[in-house]
């Protein structure tokens, strides 16, 4: 089936009442998963020199694919996670996918509900993701800070916040302003008032 059809299955299905929330999470995120990997694929084919990505996005790619079975069993025993649904998600570019802006931010919502509580959990927090793309949606961004303010302080693996990401990976200032005012808010409270 065509990316355009799973994608068309996957809204109907969401739309069916009789399957469960995390039935629903289940399709949305592979959908994204799927997305995702034909960007990456689309970046890379449509490039002669070497493509870095950002660190968030380079983590990203290490978790996937898991197809050994001592990777699995290991981090079935450690209780790892090795298939992020939201982080894959918010790293795939919507200004140049045909995701509806409305469908894509009911499907983050879905997903934060589903996964969100874990997701924050591991070495690079969704937000990190979301700002490291050089164009990010502001509303996903927004999005990500309602449901966990305090992920704009969640430093990553490496040390780095999601700020130093959105400075050092994306010209859009909307959403580094945004998040400067959002870390300002969830450290010094008080001073946002005197901004």
């Amino acid at each position: 089936l065509s990316i355009r059809r799973q994608r068309q299955m996957c809204i109907r299905d969401r739309d069916n009442i009789n399957d469960s929330k995390s039935t629903i999470a289940e399709k949305i995120a592979f959908n994204y998963m799927l997305e995702f990997m034909r960007q990456i694929n689309e970046k890379k084919l449509n490039s002669n020199e070497n493509i870095e990505f950002s660190y968030p996005i380079t983590w990203l790619l290490s978790l996937f694919p898991y197809n050994n079975s001592n990777d699995k069993q290991q981090n079935e025993s450690t209780n790892m996670t090795t298939w992020l649904p939201l982080h894959f998600a918010l790293a795939i570019d919507t200004s140049t996918s045909s995701y509806n802006t409305s469908n894509y931010l009911h499907d983050l919502k879905i997903l934060l509900e589903e996964y969100g509580a874990f997701a924050f959990d591991e070495e690079v927090s969704p937000l990190s993701i979301a700002v490291s793309l050089s164009n990010p949606n502001i509303e996903a961004v927004r999005l990500i800070l309602d449901y966990r303010p305090d992920s704009v302080s969640k430093k990553d693996e490496d040390g780095s916040l999601p700020f130093m990401h959105a400075c050092a990976n994306n010209d859009n200032i909307e959403t580094i302003q945004y998040l400067y005012l959002s870390l300002i808010h969830i450290s010094e409270p008080t001073r946002l008032l005197s901004i």
